[in-house]
């Protein structure tokens, strides 16, 4: 199980897949621009709890990250597998400019329903008449065949 530090999500995991091609699979945003080969090092997680479970530190890590560096928790998602069953929770630092579909969602959401909240209440209850005024609308007759007081509106004729 891949626990997302700050996330709230859990995510379900199988034995030698690595932390990369988990949280890709389930579209959380991850900085990489080798697919998961271990040749840019931008891949970098913070390992919280749960190291016993992964794969040891490969050299390939260690040139991109340093020895002291993986010594402290650091780990390249790519190289990091499952190596038995347990909890891992992992810290993925933000994407500068991107956004998962989730927070998008309820960023959209949020703005919806603050939006309808805002017409709701600045409705106007339906005018009451006022007695001894007529309602009528400007142009139509009232009882009598007399135009109520006021502009009266003409209408345009359709060319």
């Amino acid at each position: 199980m891949l626990r997302i530090y700050g996330a709230d999500r859990v995510l379900e995991t199988t034995l030698n897949r690595s932390i990369l091609d988990i949280v890709m699979d389930n579209a959380i945003p991850i900085s990489t621009s080798c697919g998961g080969v271990a040749a840019c090092g931008l891949c970098r997680v913070s390992v919280r709890a749960g190291m016993e479970h992964l794969t040891e530190a490969n050299e390939r890590e260690h040139q991109h990250l340093g020895s002291a560096t993986v010594a402290t928790g650091t780990r390249l998602a790519c190289q990091a597998r499952f190596l038995t069953e347990g909890e891992v929770e992992v810290d993925i630092p933000p994407v500068p400019g991107v956004e998962s579909r989730q927070e998008k969602y309820t960023r959209m959401m949020r703005a919806r329903r603050a939006e309808a909240a805002a017409r709701g209440r600045g409705r106007t209850p339906a005018k009451q008449p006022t007695p001894g005024k007529s309602n009528a609308t400007p142009g139509a007759l009232v009882e009598g065949g007399e135009q109520p007081s006021g502009r009266r509106r003409r209408r345009r004729r359709k060319r």
